[in-house]
């Protein structure tokens, strides 16, 4: 049996301050030497929603209001979620220096894996404002429910990123498989296009998918300017919650051997 799990508000605090100084080196090292810095974060989804805004918008006729704003809302949260999943999987294999040092705390790792996407998302927020005042205009007060939505997907990415970490240190082919599962799971995900230009047989398969949840959730806030109805944010955090409690026990699990499989 494991023993209980007593932290201190001195072990709080480091925690806190290992997180911040970990996330901070990882944006050092990430745009160390780039004559643009963080602006890259901005030139990849940018470039993205402009050509699906010409190949969807303009060449296939897809009929959706403000689609650049669409789409662009779609690309960031997918953005968040693929990169955060991709950086967790080998966030323990690639600090495999700090995991062997003791007392370490293994977990943070993962943790920060999933910040620095979130990191891109916020700074990409500003510029998502500027096209939805060319287009509905700003969504008002409803806005606040936005870190709301964005505290769901963070549990969700952290829980899978959890297992997804762990498992990566037994199963070295989870990256090679994780990116091939992404890229099916990113044309399931309405990203480019809404939900109800499917048919009614594939609604189903939609509403299976986690991510059509948060999504609806994000453009009711943000394009309509409502807040989302309980379904849209319930099912989502019923789901994050699970995968955050079962990620962190399969993670536990697997750190025991942390120490000697990296």
């Amino acid at each position: 049996m494991r023993p209980a799990i007593n932290i201190t508000p001195g072990q709080v605090v480091y925690l806190r301050d290992l997180i911040f100084e970990l996330l901070a080196r990882e944006l050092r090292l990430r745009y160390e030497g780039s004559f643009l810095g963080v602006v890259w974060s901005l030139i990849n989804p940018m470039a993205k929603m402009m050509v699906y805004t010409i190949l969807f918008r303009y060449i296939l006729n897809f009929r959706i209001e403000n689609y650049p704003a669409f789409v662009f809302t779609g690309i960031l949260v997918w953005e968040w979620f693929s990169q955060g999943l991709e950086m967790a999987a080998g966030s323990i294999v690639r600090h495999a220096g700090l995991i062997r040092q003791p007392g370490f705390p293994s977990a943070v790792l993962p943790m920060v894996a999933v910040l620095i996407p979130l990191f891109d998302f916020i700074v990409s927020l500003p510029i998502l404002l500027v096209f939805l005042l060319f287009g509905n205009g700003c969504p008002g007060m409803v806005i606040l429910m936005l870190p709301v939505v964005m505290g769901i997907q963070f549990l969700l990415t952290l829980g899978l990123g959890f297992i997804l970490a762990g498992s990566n240190v037994v199963f070295r082919d989870t990256n090679h498989l994780l990116g091939v599962l992404l890229n099916l799971f990113f044309f399931l995900t309405p990203v480019f296009y809404s939900t109800d230009m499917a048919g009614s047989q594939f609604q189903m398969l939609f509403r299976l998918n986690p991510m059509t949840w948060l999504l609806d959730a994000y453009r009711t806030i943000l394009l309509q300017g409502q807040a989302p109805h309980e379904g849209c944010l319930l099912v989502p955090t019923a789901l994050a919650l699970v995968v955050i409690i079962a990620g962190w026990r399969i993670f536990r699990h697997f750190s025991l051997q942390f120490a000697e499989d990296v």
